[in-house]
């Protein structure tokens, strides 16, 4: 039925404040804006190179957002990503395989501490930042906007699986809930992940001292 009546929201929107890789002043302001609207904010930290140390790099503004957020009592959403490839806004950011997702994730889990994550995007293939193991989203109608690119939306083998990437993710979501990390999942009994980007094929990462690094094993070109 039809109502006027009042509901309450929670209201955790992504301003971009300062743009893309804002500093600590850039986010400062901008939430000195918005703070008596906002229950939290969140980061839309997804194109840059995480933990690069560089002008690129994240990690930083998710921190700076962290602050200022956390410093006003309000909750803060970080943003957690695998790569990002803008198909359609010709930008390729290369997060070195699972790095840069590490990365992401060791910082919200030592540094940020946020109150809720998001994993970026989790559903855009356009981007390559998708975590669903589907196999090839070009076989599905609708599962895409690659036309925007020139490429034909029917073209096969444009996108590769990320099931490496999705079995991956419970590994540091527990870390993050829990405080201690999840159990490596183990492919094929090889100790292998696979994790496939737009022109690179990553046969994953090892577990190294403890499981609590991963290191990239392999790195070839080709689909």
């Amino acid at each position: 039925m039809p109502s006027n009546a009042p509901v309450n929201i929670f209201l955790v929107p992504a301003f971009f404040w300062g743009g893309e890789i804002p500093n600590f002043a850039a986010v400062q302001q901008g939430f000195g804006q918005w703070n008596s609207t906002l229950d939290g904010s969140f980061y839309w930290g997804i194109a840059g190179v995480p933990g690069s140390g560089g002008s690129f790099d994240q990690i930083p503004s998710s921190e700076a957002y962290a602050s200022v957020v956390h410093g006003g009592g309000k909750l803060y959403m970080a943003p957690i990503c695998l790569q990002f490839w803008g198909a359609n806004a010709n930008r390729y950011y290369e997060y070195g395989g699972a790095a840069g997702m590490r990365k992401m994730w060791m910082d919200a889990i030592n540094v940020s501490h946020p109150e809720w994550v998001e994993i970026i995007t989790w559903n855009d293939f356009i981007e390559g930042s998708y975590v669903s193991p589907i196999d090839d989203p070009n076989k599905y109608p609708f599962a895409n906007f690659l036309n925007t690119t020139g490429v034909p939306s029917s073209t096969l083998g444009y996108f590769h699986s990320h099931q490496g990437a999705t079995a991956l993710l419970p590994y540091f979501i527990k870390w993050y809930k829990t405080g201690g990390p999840g159990c490596l999942p183990i492919h094929g009994g090889s100790g292998r992940r696979s994790a496939h980007e737009p022109h690179l094929r990553c046969t994953g990462c090892l577990p190294t001292r403890g499981a609590a690094r991963l290191r990239p094993i392999h790195a070839a070109a080709g689909a």
